[in-house]
């Protein structure tokens, strides 16, 4: 008799635990061609694009919809910026690449510095331990690039990024 209330209460145990975990998903949400343009000059020293993005998370996961509870973790892996400019990138000192919302606090995402020179392409170091979940469950986000310029420039900046995100989702 024993045996089977202990085996029933370990049975309604087990079932409540199990009900109120879900499947982790993992997958790569990528933004292409990104597009930053600067004002028709720069100036020596900070500058600062931006552009908007709103993500599209629940098609990239091929479901038809993603509450915000669900987004567990979302982190740059692969951050590439390219350039069809005659310049390259050779004006350019560094660049940072920084991500935030109206309701969240700006995190670093990516950096390169120094700039090599002649350079239509540059693979940025990302920093892998910054987790942007938060900023992934806003409608919209912003991605701000700032640009250290070694001097005045009359023609704009333009460039563009792709970007890959490992993306954690309880379905």
């Amino acid at each position: 008799m024993y045996r089977l209330i202990y085996s029933t209460i370990l049975l309604l145990i087990y079932a409540s635990f199990s009900s109120c975990i879900r499947e982790k998903t993992v997958f790569n949400y990528e933004i292409n061609n990104a597009e930053f343009v600067s004002d028709d000059m720069v100036f020596e020293g900070s500058n600062t694009l931006q552009l908007k993005y709103m993500p599209q998370l629940a098609q990239a996961a091929g479901i038809s919809t993603l509450t915000e509870d669900q987004i567990i973790s979302v982190k740059l892996t692969k951050a590439t910026l390219s350039t069809e400019d005659s310049m390259h990138f050779d004006n350019i000192n560094s660049i940072t690449l920084q991500l935030s919302t109206d309701k969240t606090d700006m995190q670093e995402i990516a950096v390169i510095s120094p700039v090599s020179e002649n350079s239509d392409q540059l693979n940025m170091t990302v920093s892998a331990e910054t987790d942007v979940a938060e900023a992934f469950k806003q409608k919209e986000i912003y991605l701000i690039a700032d640009i250290d310029v070694k001097q005045d420039q009359t023609m704009p900046i333009h460039f563009k990024a792709a970007l890959v995100f490992e993306i954690t989702i309880k379905k």
